[in-house]
């Protein structure tokens, strides 16, 4: 049920407007002047905001100017009621971030469908700002793994980058030490460990190149939530 705030000074007006609405089972709440308008605006948070433009205490530029400055009422949908209609005064309030107006005397009719009108407008900004708050949630999430993609795709390669180094500094002490063995079963055996190493680094290059065609940020993803992987800062 849509809520809305009614501020007129003049009894009757005020009560007039409220039985249309509430007729048409919206809730209602009702300010005798601005001053209580904008207390009330801001405690209640309404759906829609009607205010009379001449008033005590605070007139309605006054009302819509405060309610526009504050951060619970910056966009609610205000409609002003006037007695005539004048360019100055719509422009006026056009200015400072009023709606629609509504000319005294008004049918029930005319006061439905403004009402109506700017509820439909509210409806839709409140749907495109919500769809757009998604996609930016969405946007930031994706960026967000790609970044923990980028990182763990690093911590990972250089893990096997210094395995290979190890391997390959072992190959190179064993080549070393083989070069100055006489033939015999000392020298089949570095042999036999050069092999080794060897094949070692061969399997160590073949699944770099798996792990390249496999990362992907939601494998990375997976891997982290399931600690697949050596982090490399643990």
């Amino acid at each position: 049920m849509n809520k809305i705030l009614i501020i007129e000074d003049t009894d009757d007006v005020r009560h007039n407007i409220q039985e249309i609405l509430e007729l048409e089972t919206f809730q209602t709440l009702v300010a005798e002047n601005g001053e209580i308008g904008v207390k009330l605006a801001i405690k209640e948070c309404p759906d829609l905001i009607i205010s009379d433009i001449l008033m005590p205490v605070m007139d309605g530029y006054q009302v819509l100017a405060a309610l526009r400055n504050h951060p619970e009422t910056a966009i609610t949908p205000f409609i002003f009621l006037t007695a005539q209609s004048v360019h100055q005064d719509r422009r006026q309030g056009m200015e400072l971030g009023a709606n629609d107006y509504l000319t005294k005397p008004f049918t029930g009719d005319e006061l439905l469908k403004a009402v109506r009108v700017q509820l439909e407008r509210s409806a839709r900004t409140m749907e495109h700002y919500f769809n757009r708050h998604q996609e930016y949630q969405n946007f930031s999430k994706k960026i967000q793994n790609l970044q923990t993609f980028n990182q763990t795709k690093d911590r990972i390669f250089e893990s096997f980058t210094a395995e290979l180094r190890q391997t390959v500094t072992k190959i190179s002490v064993a080549l070393t030490t083989v070069q100055s063995l006489p033939d015999g079963a000392t020298r089949d055996r570095h042999l036999e460990i050069l092999r080794a190493e060897c094949q070692q680094e061969i399997k160590l290059l073949n699944e770099v190149e798996g792990l390249h065609k496999f990362l992907t940020p939601d494998n990375v993803s997976f891997l982290k939530q399931f600690n697949l992987f050596n982090g490399g800062g643990n």
